[in-house]
């Protein structure tokens, strides 16, 4: 997502619809949870009682998260790429920095996992819990003002899914062999 588009989705005041909103916060959700339960696993390879723990790793994986959502173009793991959106920041329409990705995702899994119901505003035309706490906005990629060809777009996107799905699975599956061997 270029800067111009970027730009014109704040100053027209785009926002993702609420089918937009939902895979993203499905995605992050999950790729949260997943790091969280890979982290744990990891830990519980040293600390006996790592229950305790499990609100800091939960913390350490939003802001890893947040660090891949900011990094850039280019990036492949990207949940705001893989759901055909992107952000920006309120105040002045730029690209938000890592602290407030960082508020977004650590709000959007409880939002998210309590009924939905962090999401709700949404579902009336205004701004999702997360994207009110953090100031960010997340709108819906438009084709027609970004200057890639459509066929990039989806292949970028299609990139973006499996290096996402492969990261999941992988982390899920190294959480469930050391949970299963201990």
């Amino acid at each position: 997502m270029g800067v111009a588009s970027r730009r014109l989705a704040w100053m027209q005041r785009r926002r993702a619809p609420l089918s937009g909103l939902l895979m993203l916060a499905s995605l992050e959700t999950l790729l949260v949870l997943g790091w969280v339960l890979l982290g744990a696993a990891l830990v519980s390879m040293l600390v006996e009682d790592y229950l305790w723990l499990l609100a800091p790793l939960y913390l350490l994986a939003c802001g890893l998260a947040a660090i891949v959502e900011t990094a850039g173009p280019g990036r492949r793991l990207d949940p705001m790429t893989t759901a055909g959106v992107s952000s920006y920041a309120v105040p002045d329409g730029s690209a938000p920095r890592t602290e407030r990705q960082f508020l977004r995702l650590a709000t959007t899994p409880p939002s998210l996992l309590l009924l939905g119901l962090g999401l709700l505003p949404a579902a009336r035309g205004r701004r999702s819990l997360p994207e009110a706490m953090s100031g960010v906005t997340v709108f819906e990629l438009d084709v027609e003002t970004d200057p890639r060809p459509p066929s990039q777009i989806a292949r970028t996107r299609r990139g973006s899914a499996l290096a996402f799905a492969l990261n999941l699975v992988s982390s899920l599956a190294v959480a469930a062999l050391v949970f299963t061997s201990s």
